[in-house]
């Protein structure tokens, strides 16, 4: 099964239109012959493939409800809108909801079916057809006779009947597609024979991009192979358009048919291998509706085999292409089985077919199993987010988003994936820490709005371990509060050291720093009241010690003069001492008025900071205040002294 996708040219084309029932099916055929070629190829649109996707479309399956052919969408709408509460319809979703039958069950009861009137089945119930394993007898009986009331009840075949020319006009182009791209030989070439195999591309009308890959084997051992292929594109008339890049989803739904049975008649061997990697990428396998390890393998193997047919017929390059694709939907060992497929090819002698090659199959898996085991250990994980993913309080204010890795990350490499209205308004300096195990992103958020985006997706993988290996993608929600300053604290620190990685709270190695410094502020706050006294006492101290010091300096020039024999007379001693009331020339320390100057400059400096900043001004103030008292206490001592007279200079 594929949800909508080289070459494909058919050796003999059967170009068919199926009316009503099968038995009454009007063919217009166009055949070519290709040496070495025993099959058809029939392009039809099946009644008995639109019976029951209808059916399972009025009863809500999702994958039947989403058509691209509108106008045959409304006129389906238009007639049969108003039997959803039919017994075929409840039947149909009661089995949906019970036994899961959907996507590929559904046309794989189809084709067992005789017509789309008499709804009997071509094979008998004893056996039970393993092809339709998630129905029962009891089940398809019941279902059966529902539907072919439904048929009569509803004119299901008027409904046929009108829609002829459309089908012929969809039948048409597709016809006319493969009828340039010829390569059905493959098939045989590439599997081994099945000669009595017939190839049908059936195009449903209502399944857009829904394709299957069902095949039907009756008693004489005869097989028929199908594509249920979707229509997904239309023209400007809204009429089915068919182009080449479709043609590989024909080959993977053909392949399936190969495919299937060599791993289900080996599934004992084969079931621990595709268990272990379904875990590993069970995400991406469930959104596309793989929901088991058995599937995960005919899917792997069945995309591997369509690769080798992109490689042979379209080149290496768009291989690569196809590799690269099936690796975004979670295939990641898809380059090693490619390789693997290559050795088959190369040693067709010793495998003539593949099921001859299965015991390579099988170890191969076991080895992947083990190696994507192995990555699943280095795969980054979240440790940690700001907002918390799913809060529903988160503060509008907070200006960034926060995620903590458990291992350093790809540098200048991640991944936020959204948009619209609910995806946050993201800023463009995104960054790691410098450990790279810390991503933050700068955005803007909006009071009582919820948000959602993804981390890494299915076809973006930006966040990535410093090894390459991709974050598995996190769907991200969360809700604002109704207004800033509410809800959620805006940031908390983020800090990782080697004791792990630590959101909020205190860094355990900063308890010793932390006591020092609460120290530290105790006896700040002890000192703070004395400063202005302790400042005070400072100035005067600083003034006596200068004085003190000249007078040293005085005394040990007199000591340098007595050594030289230099006599000391009075009038010598004399003109060592600073004369308070000499002349400006022959004063050295004018202080007593400056320290009066400055001490009232600070005083009314002090006073002015006081008003304006508080009680820091106190400080300036008292220290002008030692100033002024200094300068004071200087120029009384100055003015005890009796005046000299000045002396003349020695001769």
């Amino acid at each position: 099964m594929k949800i909508a996708s080289t070459k494909f040219l058919a050796a003999i084309f059967l170009f068919t239109f199926v009316a009503a029932p099968l038995r009454a099916q009007t063919n217009r055929a166009i055949s070519q012959g290709v040496p070495g070629s025993a099959h058809s190829l029939q392009v039809v649109v099946d009644p008995r493939v639109e019976l029951l996707s209808l059916i399972f479309r009025l009863a809500g399956n999702p994958e039947y409800n989403m058509p691209r052919v509108e106008s045959y969408a409304d006129d389906a709408e238009k007639q049969f809108g108003k039997f959803r509460d039919h017994a075929v319809v409840k039947l149909a979703r009661n089995l949906h909801d019970t036994r899961g039958v959907s996507y590929d069950a559904i046309p794989s009861l189809a084709i067992h079916l005789s017509d789309a009137e008499s709804l009997m089945l071509r094979v008998p119930i004893q056996p039970w057809p393993e092809a339709l394993g998630r129905w029962t007898a009891p089940d398809v009986t019941n279902f059966l006779a529902a539907a072919r009331m439904f048929v009569k009840d509803s004119s299901f075949q008027e409904f046929i009947e009108q829609h002829r020319p459309l089908y012929q006009i969809t039948v048409a182009r597709m016809q006319t597609l493969l009828d340039k791209e010829a390569h059905i030989e493959w098939f045989d070439a590439y599997f081994g024979q099945r000669p009595q195999a017939s190839f049908t591309v059936a195009l449903e009308l209502l399944n857009g991009g829904g394709c299957y890959g069902p095949h039907f084997r009756d008693a004489d051992g005869h097989e028929e192979l199908y594509c249920i292929l979707g229509v997904w594109q239309t023209d400007k008339q809204g009429l089915p358009v068919f182009t080449r890049d479709m043609l590989p989803t024909v080959v993977h739904e053909f392949c399936h048919s190969y495919v299937n049975p060599l791993i289900e008649n080996h599934r004992t061997e084969f079931s621990a291998a595709g268990d272990a990697l379904f875990e590993r990428v069970a995400g991406k396998m469930r959104s596309q509706a793989y929901d088991n390890g058995y599937t995960l393998l005919c899917e792997s193997l069945v995309r591997a085999c369509v690769v080798r047919y992109v490689r042979q017929y379209e080149g290496e390059e768009a291989a690569g292409r196809a590799i690269q694709a099936e690796i975004r939907n979670g295939f990641l060992w898809m380059p090693e089985m490619s390789d693997l497929l290559g050795d088959y090819e190369a040693h067709r002698d010793r495998y003539p077919t593949l099921e001859d090659f299965t015991p390579r199959l099988v170890a191969f898996f076991a080895e992947m199993a083990k190696k994507q085991a192995d990555l699943a250990g280095k795969q980054p994980k979240i440790v940690s987010m700001i907002p918390a993913n799913g809060a529903q309080d988160v503060d509008p204010g907070l200006t960034a988003i926060q995620v903590v890795f458990d291992r350093p990350m790809a540098g200048k490499s991640w991944a936020l994936v959204g948009g619209g209205d609910h995806c946050p308004e993201a800023g463009k300096d995104a960054h790691y820490d410098a450990q790279r195990k810390v991503w933050t992103v700068p955005v803007k958020l909006k009071p009582d709005w919820s948000y959602e985006f993804m981390l890494n997706s299915e076809n973006y993988e930006g966040f990535r371990s410093d090894e390459g290996v991709p974050l598995e993608p996190v769907s991200v929600t969360f809700k604002t509060a109704s207004q800033k300053g509410t809800g959620q604290i805006k940031s908390s620190p983020v800090r990782i050291d080697s004791t792990g990685i630590h959101v909020g709270g205190k860094n355990p190695a900063d308890n010793d720093k932390s006591s020092l410094g609460e120290l530290a502020i105790a006896a700040l706050a002890l000192l703070i009241p004395l400063a202005p006294f302790m400042m005070v006492i400072a100035v005067i101290a600083i003034v006596f010690y200068f004085r003190h010091r000249r007078n040293k300096m005085m005394h040990e020039t007199m000591r340098a003069l007595i050594e030289k024999g230099v006599p000391i007379t009075p009038e010598l001693v004399e003109s060592l001492k600073i004369k308070k009331n000499a002349p400006t020339a022959l004063k050295s320390d004018p202080r007593p008025h400056n320290d009066i100057r400055l001490g009232l400059i600070l005083v009314g400096v002090g006073a002015g900071v006081v008003i304006v900043a508080g009680k820091l001004g106190w400080i300036v103030l008292f220290v002008g205040a030692a100033y002024l008292a200094v300068g004071l206490f200087e120029r009384n001592n100055s003015s005890n002294q009796p005046p000299q007279p000045p002396q003349p200079p020695a001769q």
